[in-house]
């Protein structure tokens, strides 16, 4: 059985483990999440419109998430080159056993507190920069991840409507030429009509019927593919065409400008740039001037010299030549 108190740190580090990831989850979900969206609450039966959808494949797409922690990764090595900028404490307590004779010993108990920094300027400056552009990046990603998911939502949503549609008229036609076939046999019985014509009715009629099932298999891929981008299941729920479409529509060409201003894909472009810019300087900056400083503050100190409450040590390098 496990310990009670090895239980409880389990329990501790799972709940710490469990309120980071939600945290990390939160981070890229504020990204992509407007207030809209956030608010809206898809029905859990009954008709579905294309708002409902999309809201739906938003927050459950695996995709999105792989693109999210994609964005999560990025910000935390953008604090990691940050914390260059501070400071490493520690606690070291040490403890030493001397034996200064066959019979007397000597102990010696330390507790130093020791602060390391090190620093090279303009190469760590730049890397911050490099991992902040590339966070940009991921997020501006992340952004173009989601318009693409909710597009393919969209389209196919409509693509299922327009199949759904297309499967009544085909029907109707179906009913229409079993009317035709029903006609023609009659008459042929009569003598009106040569076989050849009752032939090609019937021909008609199973083209029509063929046609049917091909609409048919549409909307049954149609949903299926549905499910998979929404990640619930759609099943036979009534989809509805609820898109309010404004009256007065802008210009073409505005439109265009507009999507060109708030492309993200171009964003994420531009901070790629801007991160490879940073690099090559951070790679520069290797040749510049770094600088370490150690120190360590005696808490307690029982070794020789017993009455030394600190020591420090300051190393300033210039790099001249490296065969790497």
């Amino acid at each position: 059985m496990i310990p009670r108190r090895a239980a409880a740190v389990l329990v501790a580090s799972l709940a710490a483990c469990s309120a980071v990831e939600q945290a990390d989850v939160a981070t890229w979900r504020d990204a992509i999440e407007g207030t809209r969206a956030a608010s809206r609450v898809p029905p859990a039966d009954g008709p579905l419109g294309v708002l409902d959808v999309m809201v739906l494949a938003n927050r459950g797409s695996e995709t999105l998430a792989v693109a999210g922690e994609d964005y999560v990764q990025a910000i935390l090595a953008r604090r990691r080159a940050a914390a260059t900028f501070l400071p490493t404490l520690a606690l070291v307590p040490s403890f030493q056993w001397n034996e200064v004779t066959g019979v007397r010993q000597a102990t010696a108990l330390d507790v130093p507190v020791e602060a390391s920094f090190a620093l090279n300027p303009v190469r760590d400056a730049e890397l911050v920069i490099a991992e902040g552009a590339t966070a940009e990046q991921r997020r501006a990603l992340l952004l173009d991840v989601q318009d693409g998911l909710l597009l393919d939502v969209a389209r196919t949503f409509y693509d299922v409507i327009r199949a759904e549609r297309a499967v009544e008229v085909i029907e109707n036609s179906v009913r229409v030429q079993e009317q035709r076939v029903e006609d023609a046999e009659a008459r042929f019985a009569a003598g009106l009509i040569r076989p050849l014509d009752v032939s090609s009715t019937r021909a008609q009629a199973a083209a029509t019927s063929a046609d049917l099932t091909a609409a048919r298999n549409r909307v049954r891929t149609g949903r299926a593919l549905l499910t998979q981008l929404v990640t619930v299941a759609v099943g036979d729920r009534p989809l509805v065409d609820s898109l309010d479409v404004p009256e007065d529509v802008a210009p073409l060409d505005e439109l265009a400008a507009a999507a060109a201003r708030r492309r993200v894909d171009l964003e994420a472009a531009a901070y790629r740039v801007e991160a490879a810019r940073a690099g090559v300087r951070a790679a520069y900056g290797e040749y510049f001037p770094s600088i370490s400083i150690d120190l360590d503050a005696f808490l307690r100190r029982e070794s020789e010299p017993a009455s030394l409450d600190w020591a420090s040590l300051l190393v300033l390098s210039q790099p001249l030549f490296s065969a790497e």
